[in-house]
């Protein structure tokens, strides 16, 4: 083995931005470009609504809690930041993001919103502040024109008009 890789490992108990710092010996000394910024994050975030969307249409997408936030005095409304900007870079204002708790001890919520203009956008989520982005934010999100539904589109009957 060569003596000079080191393996190190640790363990964060909750979520937040922390620092690093790698120093040889204890010496105080610190090395490469320590001190590094880990961020941990207490949150998945799931769904069509992260990536794709109708123009027109409700889409959703999912933030699931980890087991280790403090969710004491939470109130999801509240604690996530949701900001929408256009492919110009401009803040998109009016679409409003509703946040609704599932039924599994406040561990999932659901989020459904709508954007009303055809394009491609950019969706930041933060939780208890906008400078504390969680999941992969900023997410690209394509929103298309045309949108087909109907019975007809799966199912007809011979001879008659679907």
């Amino acid at each position: 083995a060569d003596s000079s890789v080191y393996t190190v490992s640790y363990s964060i108990a909750s979520g937040g931005e922390y620092k690093l710092s790698v120093s040889f010996r204890g010496e105080g000394k610190l090395i490469g470009d320590s001190p590094y910024t880990i961020n941990v994050s207490d949150f998945t975030l799931a769904g069509q609504g992260l990536t794709s969307a109708w123009a027109g249409q409700t889409t959703t997408f999912t933030i699931a809690v980890s087991g280790s936030a403090d969710l004491s005095s939470f109130d999801a409304s509240k604690e996530f930041g949701f900001a929408l900007v256009s492919s110009s870079g401009a803040a998109v204002d009016g679409t409003t993001f509703t946040v609704v708790a599932s039924a599994d001890a406040k561990r999932t919520y659901t989020v459904t919103y709508m954007i009303a203009i055809v394009g491609q956008y950019k969706l930041s989520v933060s939780f208890r502040g906008a400078s504390y982005l969680i999941g992969a934010s900023p997410y690209t999100i394509s929103v298309s024109g045309f949108a087909l539904s109907g019975e007809g589109l799966t199912t007809a009957w011979a001879r008659q008009t679907a």
